[in-house]
């Protein structure tokens, strides 16, 4: 247990580099609340950086190198949240990479393959939906869940640095497909974005129901993005995610 422990905490850990400056700091009212899940236990994790060193590009290379979880948790068994974003993450960089690579085409030939393109926001449709379940299934179930990453305990700040690195991912790949498909042309894709940034919205409530005092530690890890999800208009997510008069 002590090498997986080390073992976890260190590919969190090993995605630290200098950048961004802190936000506010945090409200009064999420200072210091414990979480609402059961059985939760909330060690502190020496040697971390602190959340403003964070890079999240790195953050999201060390979630997609932790081992799946799910199948080594055996049948019956549900993930615990930090498991639902990790999880959520490994299949959405996939995703991300080919819309990257449709639009780096697109860009070569003049012209990008929007059905294509389409298809795979369907398919991050698909991923957050299941998270948006799974949450679900614990805020109903929530006797003996924990904060944990295969069976390791996590800090509210670990589980923080988790959903920013999902919020990561979507947000910056959704911002380049409107810098580069001309949306007057293919307005179908608006309103695919906008039911993400819904799902976003219903999954950051959920979270935090049942993790209190998680805002901060995500808010603190999303300066990068918050130019992108302005962008998007995403004005649910920004109230949510408390980033109003948060300049980018």
């Amino acid at each position: 247990m002590l090498f997986r422990s080390i073992g976890i905490f260190a590919a969190l850990a090993c995605a630290a580099t200098s950048f961004a400056a802190p936000l506010s700091a945090p409200s009064e009212e999420l200072a210091g609340v414990a979480p609402v899940v059961e059985g939760v236990a909330l060690p502190p994790v020496s040697g971390l950086p602190p959340t403003t060193d964070i890079n999240p590009d790195d953050l999201v290379a060390a979630v997609e190198n932790l081992p799946e979880f799910i199948a080594a948790r055996g049948t019956g068994a549900h993930p615990t949240i930090p498991e639902i974003f990790a999880n959520a993450t490994q299949k959405l960089k996939p995703i991300n990479d080919k819309i990257r690579a449709e639009l780096k085409a697109g860009s070569a030939a003049g012209k990008a393959d929007v059905d294509a393109i389409v298809g795979l926001l369907v398919e991050i449709i698909g991923v957050l939906n299941t998270v948006l379940a799974d949450l679900g299934y614990v805020l109903n179930n929530p006797v003996g869940f924990v904060l944990s990453l295969q069976g390791v305990n996590l800090g509210i700040k670990e589980v923080g640095l988790l959903v920013s690195t999902l919020l990561h991912v979507v947000v910056t790949v959704l911002a380049l497909v409107l810098r580069i498909v001309d949306v007057a042309l293919h307005g179908k894709l608006l309103p695919i974005i906008a039911e993400i940034g819904s799902l976003l919205v219903q999954i950051i409530v959920l979270v935090l129901r049942l993790v209190p005092g998680l805002l901060v530690h995500i808010v603190d890890v999303i300066f990068p993005i918050v130019k992108d999800i302005k962008f998007l208009h995403w004005d649910d997510l920004i109230t949510k995610l408390n980033l109003i008069g948060v300049k980018a």
